[in-house]
């Protein structure tokens, strides 16, 4: 593990991680990381009725992508990897963020890269707008209705929801939810790299 002085740790954009380190300047994912990490992160900002993880939301796009033929799993499942590095802001502010949204495009693009998943996919910006309808629906006030809906998914997504159990396999109630989902997620990167 890299040593940094003083000086290096403030001039110098890096974060220590579960297995190492990450620097901005030269971005390496390591996938046990983003598993970790991602298992940890609570979405809606924890804004929400009861924890529920980015990881978890990965695996529900990533399994979407599956379901409905959409593209790739795998860039359903990483869609999200650089909120492991950079944590998750919510989206609403992203677009008052320029400089935040300059770091994480090009972080982006270093982890697509890196895990040869192309540019974002049409069927995976589908598929996350599905995951977060299904998931307002249980957890946010008022099931989410206060979101907009520009391009006319909701409806699907709670169709979706009465089909097939999306949601109910990925909420854990146990003491042991971070590393049953960092498992889960590590387990579907396995089976769609």
């Amino acid at each position: 593990m890299a040593k940094f002085t003083s000086d290096q740790m403030y001039n110098t954009p890096w974060i220590t991680t579960i297995n190492g380190t990450f620097n901005l300047d030269s971005p390496t994912f390591d996938v046990r990381d983003i598993a970790h990490s991602l298992s940890m992160i609570c979405r809606f900002n924890g804004q929400i009725r009861e924890f529920y993880s980015v990881g978890q939301h990965s695996l529900i796009v990533c399994q979407l992508m599956d379901h409905l033929d959409l593209g790739n799993p795998l860039e359903g499942l990483l869609h999200d990897a650089t909120e492991a590095y950079l944590s998750d802001v919510p989206s609403p502010f992203k677009h008052r963020l320029p400089d935040w949204r300059a770091i994480d495009d090009n972080c982006e693009r270093a982890l697509r890269a890196q895990f040869g998943i192309g540019e974002k996919t049409e069927g995976c910006k589908t598929a996350d707008w599905l995951a977060l309808y299904m998931e307002a629906y249980y957890f946010l006030p008022g099931a989410g209705e206060q979101l907009p809906d520009p391009h006319n998914l909701r409806q699907q997504a709670l169709a979706l929801m009465k089909t097939r159990p999306f949601m109910g396999h990925y909420t854990l109630a146990s003491d042991d939810r971070f590393s049953d989902i960092e498992r889960r997620f590590l387990d579907t990167y396995e089976v769609w790299r």
